[in-house]
């Protein structure tokens, strides 16, 4: 079988209100800020996934700031993903800095949430090795759900989507401090993939897997 391991999808309601979004989120702003920046909803994807002969899709929620946002998105993602389960594979999208995190990620999970991300800790103003960045592993090990990282490079030139991820050594200490949980380094981990070629980091790090999201 053949699977994209990274897409995002959008509700029609939020594409058509891409201006208000971006302009009291920045995360959302820097990436579809641009008018040209596409959004895809569920049928566009799966026109995509036919088109190019592949049989399934990871599909991800957005590190959106406002918790109406995010779950606004999860409910469409999860909806669209009961509707096509052979074709859609959900991860919620949770923003552990707001109050109501663990409620709606429990929503989630129930409706068929295979996992959270993908994650952008950065954007969103929380700590993946403090309080909530533990809560959120503790709860995904006990689900069996994985964690999908934005992952960012710490050198080169900027670019929309660059911010906000964790870099390669952040993503490897993530991983380190939760071995029961899988980990996906979206992006090939921002290069830690590479690191991977050194014995004792493997070794330390088995539960962390990679996607090849952006990267050609």
């Amino acid at each position: 079988m053949t699977i994209d391991a990274h897409t995002h999808l959008f509700p029609p309601s939020q594409a058509q209100a891409r201006d208000a979004i971006a302009a009291r989120d920045a995360g959302f702003a820097e990436i579809y800020g641009d008018p040209e920046a596409a959004i895809a909803d569920a049928p566009a994807l799966l026109t995509a996934l036919r088109e190019d002969g592949i049989e399934a899709a990871v599909a991800a929620g957005f590190a959106f700031a406002d918790e109406r946002e995010v779950a606004e998105q999860n409910e469409y993602l999860l909806a669209v993903a009961a509707e096509t389960p052979r074709a859609i594979v959900p991860f919620a999208t949770v923003n552990p800095a707001g109050a109501g995190w663990e409620r709606e990620a429990e929503r989630a999970l129930a409706q068929g949430a295979r996992g959270f991300g993908e994650l952008r800790p950065g954007t969103q103003g929380w700590d993946p090795l403090g309080e909530a960045g533990r809560r959120l592993a503790a709860r995904a090990g006990e689900a069996g759900a994985a964690l999908i990282w934005h992952s960012s490079e710490p050198v080169g030139h900027r670019y929309p989507g660059k911010e906000g991820g964790l870099s390669p050594a952040e993503l490897i200490e993530v991983a380190k401090a939760a071995p029961e949980v899988t980990m996906v380094g979206a992006h090939l981990g921002a290069g830690a993939s590479f690191y991977l070629s050194i014995p004792e980091v493997r070794a330390a790090v088995p539960n962390l897997l990679f996607d090849t999201a952006a990267t050609s």
